[in-house]
């Protein structure tokens, strides 16, 4: 069954003392066969601690909507959330809704507090997209939701919720219509359309264009579009071309237009944030007491006014204010299976780069980055080791200089940064007979 970290509430009790916020979210595990990881919503929207703030600020936060992560203050819960429904599957999403919209202010802690278990045999009562019965219910706690988010909620946070309402929920029930009836499908189509009326046009442009287009689809009734659209993302890769427009990008879509018909250009326009690259560290070591080799590979999967962008590395500091370029060496493509793109050439994805720690200010903590240009725009992407379910890989130290010693270590985030350690020389003398040993430096 599920089960709680050992100190999960005494963590959460002690944020909200020292906050006096309305509640605090904390960050939860996936675990299955014995293994346990960080659940997909714990890296992306608990990657830092976030105090005394309020929906306003992060609407991003609508995605963790379960109850076994929160604390309510009492009085705070007895007068803006009331009470729980009954008789209905995810009966946790309006009343934690309800919480984000009227707390004064809530905490989200990094820590994660729980266990969250995939049972092996499907039983789990949201283990069941397929069924007719769970979609029903989960178009009524959303219908019931939305509703508080249209009377209470500004325009930014609206957008917010829509995003997390079709990209978070509604896209794992289109994933798995076309292996269900008509039925699941009129469902499902009609709940998109009430959905799509209130949301209005504009804000299609806030849904990420590969959950966005058969969404759309769907809302229109369209089921073969839908499936065709669905269907094409896995046949040919999330990889597209687009050109350059006034705001942001338009896809050029001439390709895929073809078999799913005509797409208006609302649907077909893009922001920067879609195309982030494809990065991931696969393998560190040390050359000497002070370099560093990092291999990897990072790529950008579309195609931008006919060219493919190249992603370069750097060493960033924290708070984003400094840069150190690297330089990388490519090497031959090896894992093909990586990429998504028909579009551009995987060849010069893979890179080996080395950093030498002797020269970076011990000072600055440094997160490895991948850095795209886009027009006049410069963007970093924090780059880091994949979530694995063995051993952490022992990046060691550096050798001691000046009383200091470079360590690198990765976060939640999927974030590998570079941190320079004090260290005080502690030798013990040990004597044998006539021989005397230095047993450790520490």
């Amino acid at each position: 069954d599920d089960h709680l970290v050992p100190d999960a509430y005494e963590a959460m009790m002690n944020t909200l003392k020292k906050s006096g916020s309305d509640m605090v979210v904390a960050g939860a595990y996936r675990e299955k066969n014995g293994k346990a990881w960080l659940s997909a919503w714990t890296k992306k929207y608990h990657a830092s601690d976030r105090i005394g703030i309020t929906i306003e600020d992060y609407p991003e936060i609508f995605e963790d909507v379960v109850a076994w992560n929160k604390i309510w203050k009492i009085d705070f819960f007895r007068e803006a959330v009331k009470s729980f429904p009954e008789g209905v599957k995810y009966e946790d999403q309006e009343p934690a809704t309800l919480s984000y919209l009227r707390a004064r202010s809530f905490d989200i802690l990094q820590k994660p507090v729980y266990y969250w278990l995939i049972r092996d045999d499907g039983s789990s009562i949201t283990q069941g997209k397929e069924k007719i019965e769970d979609l029903r219910d989960r178009l009524t706690v959303l219908k019931a939701s939305t509703q508080w988010v249209m009377e209470e909620a500004s325009g930014p946070v609206r957008a917010g919720w829509f995003r997390k309402l079709i990209d978070g929920d509604l896209i794992q029930y289109l994933q798995v219509a076309p292996r269900t009836n008509q039925e699941y499908w009129d469902t499902l189509s009609a709940g998109l359309k009430n959905i799509s009326e209130l949301m209005g046009d504009q804000l299609w442009a806030e849904i990420p264009f590969w959950t966005r287009l058969p969404a759309w689809f769907a809302s229109r009734g369209d089921k073969l579009a839908t499936f065709d659209a669905l269907l094409w993302r896995s046949e040919h890769g999330s990889g597209v071309k687009m050109r350059s427009a006034d705001q942001g990008f338009v896809i050029e879509a001439s390709e895929f237009q073809n078999a799913l018909g005509e797409i208006p250009s609302n649907i077909l326009q893009v922001g920067s944030d879609f195309i982030r690259p494809y990065s991931r560290v696969t393998g560190i070591n040390r050359t000497d007491d002070f370099v560093v080799e990092i291999s990897g590979y990072a790529y950008c999967e579309h195609l931008i006014d006919g060219s493919p962008l190249h992603a370069t590395l750097s060493l960033v500091s924290a708070d984003g204010s400094k840069h150190v370029d690297l330089k990388e060496d490519s090497v031959p493509a090896r894992r093909l299976s990586r990429f998504k793109s028909e579009v551009v050439d995987p060849g010069s994805a893979e890179f080996r780069v080395q950093v030498d720690t002797s020269s970076l200010d011990p000072e600055v903590v440094w997160n490895l980055a991948v850095q795209l240009k886009v027009g006049d725009e410069t963007f970093d992407y924090p780059i880091g080791y994949p979530e694995t379910t063995g051993a952490a890989p022992d990046n060691g130290f550096s050798a001691v200089d000046d009383g200091r010693r470079w360590c690198i270590k990765s976060t939640p985030g999927e974030r590998l940064w570079f941190v320079s350690q004090a260290t005080d020389p502690v030798a013990e003398l040990t004597q044998t007979g006539e021989r005397s040993f230095v047993l450790e430096t520490k």
